[in-house]
């Protein structure tokens, strides 16, 4: 499965729903965060030990497994994102506004996730770790996004919910189509030697 058009991808980002229905995509701390806006790409993911990854889809089917990561400021080689990333302890957040369609966190593999409408359209998430500790975690959201009335929280339960036990990984991300947000995840786990199975995506 081929790398996507970033160009047509760009202009229509609901499009990336359809390339992750047979690739596995894996977040695992692409960029600094906090930085607003800005490229980034998809490139094959090189397990350090095993090497250029494979995987299977959510029907077994064979699948290609790619890593995000920075694109720098070539327009035509990435998609305009936003990146909520990982900070052990902590809870960093990111503002999404217009400049940017897409928004990716860190990788999630116990981590708790925040969603926040503002006014205007923009959105405040956040991405809260206190090692796994869902109530600890809700918390931190609590506090970051100052309160959980409107707000949206996806914990860990929610994208392990088709394999509990196994130790999924989510990949999060947000797409901006029509002014609004809508967030998503890739739920996967590693199957040993390299090789990953993903669940599939589902909506937040």
């Amino acid at each position: 499965m081929p790398l996507p058009d970033f160009v047509t991808m760009q202009a229509q980002p609901d499009l990336l729903l359809d390339w992750l229905k047979d690739n596995i995509l894996i977040s695992r701390n692409p960029v600094n965060g906090g930085l607003g806006a800005q490229w980034v790409t998809f490139i094959p993911f090189i397990h350090p030990i095993f090497g250029l990854s494979t995987g299977t889809d959510a029907s077994d089917n064979p699948a290609d497994v790619y890593e995000i990561v920075t694109a720098g400021a070539n327009a035509g080689n990435g998609l305009r994102s936003f990146i909520c990333n990982y900070i052990p302890g902590g809870s960093p957040q990111e503002t999404l506004t217009s400049l940017g369609d897409y928004c990716f966190t860190a990788a999630m593999n116990g981590c708790t996730f925040g969603i926040s409408p503002n006014v205007g359209g923009q959105v405040t998430v956040t991405h809260a770790n206190t090692g796994g500790n869902h109530v600890a975690q809700r918390a931190q959201v609590s506090g970051v996004l100052g309160g959980l009335a409107g707000a949206t929280v996806l914990e860990p339960a929610a994208y392990r919910r088709l394999a509990p036990g196994a130790g999924l990984t989510s990949t999060t991300f947000g797409i901006r189509t029509g002014g609004n947000w809508k967030f998503y995840f890739q739920s996967y786990r590693s199957t040993g030697n390299g090789t990953y199975h993903t669940y599939g995506v589902m909506s937040v």
